[in-house]
């Protein structure tokens, strides 16, 4: 999304263009209901965690906030996160299943 603020296109493309990219991810990766939902909770967990973070923690910031201490666009990044965290532990829970049933 930096580079699109950079080259200084509409805030409102910045934003498309990041949803289309997370729907796309969700609709290629996942396609669940609950993937869909962990989505969604991790867009919102996400954002509201870096608000703590810069607001009464200090720890970094950003350059063009506009949503109390954030990029308005950084949930559309956390919710296109989403289905590749969700398939790691998909992953590494069928791994641990396996290794249970060698046992």
């Amino acid at each position: 999304a930096g580079p699109y603020a950079a080259a200084g296109l509409p805030l409102a493309a910045t934003h498309a263009v990041l949803l289309v990219t997370g729907l796309l991810s969700w609709q290629l990766f996942d396609r669940t209901r609950t993937g869909f939902a962990v989505g969604l909770m991790t867009a919102v967990g996400g954002t509201v965690i870096e608000m703590g973070l810069i607001n009464f923690l200090g720890l970094y910031n950003y350059l063009a906030a506009d949503l109390l201490g954030v990029d308005s666009w950084i949930p559309w990044v956390y919710f296109a996160g989403a289905p590749a965290v969700g398939n790691l532990a998909r992953c590494f829970l069928a791994a641990a299943t396996e290794k249970g049933e060698s046992r």
